[in-house]
This record gives C-alpha cells, structure tokens and sequence, in this order.
C-alpha cells in the first residue's frame, strides 16, 4: 500500500511578477493564496483509530484492544504486535523481526548434521559408480576373452556368464541411476531451502521496515526503532497516524485464576483471541493457560478490560499436556522503551 499524504499548495507573486508555489507558505510571502482543487488538511484519513472504530463499532474491551493489535511480516515470518500509544509506537517480540536464537542454533545444528550426511552420501555414490565402472571393464573384458575363443563348448558357458554378469551390471546401474537422481533432487531442496533460510535470517538482521496489516486488513509500514538486548522485545514506530492503542496495567495485579486474553494471528488465522487465565508467575514472566501458537509472538496479553498486561512471547511444551504460554510483563518494556516513547500511564 502506497502511503499518501496530503497538504495545501499555495501560490505567491514575488516583487517582479513571477509566479511561485510552495505547500511551506510560512517562510514566503504574507501575499499567499490557497490554490483551488488542493486537498484539505483536515480531511487526512489518517485516524486509524476513527477509521477501525466507525467499522467495526467494538462492543466490548476485548473488541476494542484487537483494533489496536496488528500483524508483524518480516523477513522471517509473521508475528503480531500491538499500539501502545496514539502516536503509532508498536511492541513486539525481537524473535518476530530478528528470527529465534534459540530457533538458528538448532537450524545451524541441523544444516551441519544434513551437510555431513550429504558428503557420506557423496563418497557412497562415488565407491557404487567405481564398482560399477570395475564391473564394467571386467565384462569389456570377457567380451574380448569370448571373441577370441575358438572352442566352442568353452565359448558357450562363457557367454552364459558374460550374459548373467552383464545382467546384474544393468541392474546395479539401473537402481544406482534411480538412487543418484533421488539424491541430487532432494540435495536440490535441501539446498534451496538451507540457502533460503540463510538469505531471510541475514535480511532479518539488516531489515529496518516491515509491513504491519491492521484489523481491516489494510497493510501500512513501520520503521524499527530499537531491538531490545536485555528482553524479547522491539519497538516499531508508524509515523503519521493516530493509531488505536492499548491501555496498560500493573502484571503484579494480577492473580491466579484470573481471566486473560491472548491476541494475535496464530498459525496464520489473524486476528484471533485465545481466553485463559493467569497460572501464575516465573523467572520474571507472566504464565498462561491461554493457546498461544506460531504468530501469536508479540501480541499483548490483556485482563478482562482490555488493558495489556504482557507481551506474549514464548509457549512451554510439557509432557502429554498442552503447554503454558508465557508473557514478558508490560512493566518490562514500557522501562524498556521509556526512553523512546516517554512515559506511559500504567493503570
């Protein structure tokens, strides 16, 4: 989506009668006059808050904290994020616009492990093609040994054997054949895939704009202010809007059993809500029962009336169970971030 702004044009005479235009009328002449055609200032549509409510009229808080929550796309995936001020600041995860650390260690182990794989195939290949290169000069061999012998019962039982060699080398070549081109397509995938994987974590490490899609599906561009070093976290900004944002509250307020909301676009399904409650409290997150999934990454976790509580960011797998989501509290970033986007009420 093109980003259009709009401004007045104005024209001004200078003192020898030429004709100037300009859309910055303060530093020229008192002698301005509005051009006719040209945009009104007021009329922008650049409140995203008015726009996303007159659509979708938000009945509850739940509704109205999902027009403030967007979808993050960058060089390696897609997770979520969210306003939290009018001004156009999103929060989201550092895992969502730089990929998973934890995620690239296992990939690169992964690549070495493949890799190794790959040159043992190579050397098998190479000792088949080999026996079968023996195997063929010994039948080259025996043909020139069958050409030359003059007794012919001799000359019978050594066709025999030349025929049923023969036969097992078009065997072994045929199925050697059939192997190496299995091999050479799926070496193909795996490369294209590694080189791919390869090319989309260096872009997350050098991308500084990413595209937000908002609840009305409408897609936007936001500029990276600051990866965190310390948390999980990122702060975009979108300039020129007022956005729709999160209000946000104390984590410590809340309680076991309390009920919360995950909002985000999990697997892919944007502008999803996943309910649960507050399981408790760990290492400094905020743990939840509510699905969290893929996507759901850098969306907020907010109470019953609407005001964020934390930052969704990881999912704990457990033994036969599904697991416990967890959540970087608000309080963490908005310290964070307090540098960039001032102070924030927290309620």
């Amino acid at each position: 989506m093109y980003d259009v702004s709009h401004g007045e044009i104005y024209k001004y005479q200078d003192e020898n009668g030429n004709w100037f235009y300009t859309d910055t009328p303060s530093d020229f002449s008192d002698d301005l006059e509005k051009m006719s055609g040209a945009v009104d200032s007021s009329v922008t549509g650049r409140d995203l808050c008015q726009k996303l409510s007159d659509r979708f009229k938000p009945q509850s808080a739940i509704e109205k904290a999902s027009m403030g929550t967007v979808t993050v796309i960058s060089a390696v995936g897609k997770g979520s994020g969210f306003f939290i001020s009018a001004d156009g600041y999103i929060i989201t995860n550092r895992h969502v616009i730089r990929g998973d650390e934890a995620q690239n260690q296992q990939a690169e182990a992964y690549f070495t492990e493949v890799d190794e794989r790959i040159e043992d195939a190579t050397d098998y290949f190479r000792d088949r093609e080999n026996e079968l290169k023996d195997m063929k000069n010994n039948l080259d061999s025996m043909k020139k040994d069958i050409d030359k012998e003059g007794n012919t019962a001799r000359k019978r039982q050594m066709e025999h054997i030349y025929a049923r060699e023969l036969k097992r080398y078009q065997t072994n070549k045929k199925y050697l054949d059939r192997d190496k081109k299995d091999f050479k397509t799926r070496k193909n995938e795996y490369m294209d895939g590694k080189s791919d994987y390869k090319w989309r974590s260096n872009m997350a490490g050098l991308k500084k704009n990413f595209t937000i899609i908002l609840k009305d599906n409408s897609e936007l561009n936001a500029n990276l202010v600051r990866v965190s070093k310390t948390h999980d976290l990122a702060l975009l900004k979108l300039d020129g809007y007022k956005t729709p944002f999160i209000k946000a509250a104390h984590s410590r307020n809340g309680r076991q059993g309390q009920p919360v909301y995950a909002i985000g676009s999990p697997i892919d399904f944007r502008d999803s809500v996943c309910s649960g409650v507050i399981s408790g409290f760990s290492d400094g997150y905020v743990k939840t029962d509510a699905q969290i999934y893929p996507g759901n990454s850098g969306g907020p976790l907010i109470n019953k009336d609407g005001q964020v509580i934390g930052i969704n960011t990881m999912k704990m797998i457990t033994y036969k169970f599904e697991g416990l989501g967890l959540a970087i509290p608000i309080e963490s970033a908005l310290k964070e971030f307090e540098g960039e986007i001032g102070r924030i009420d927290v309620q």
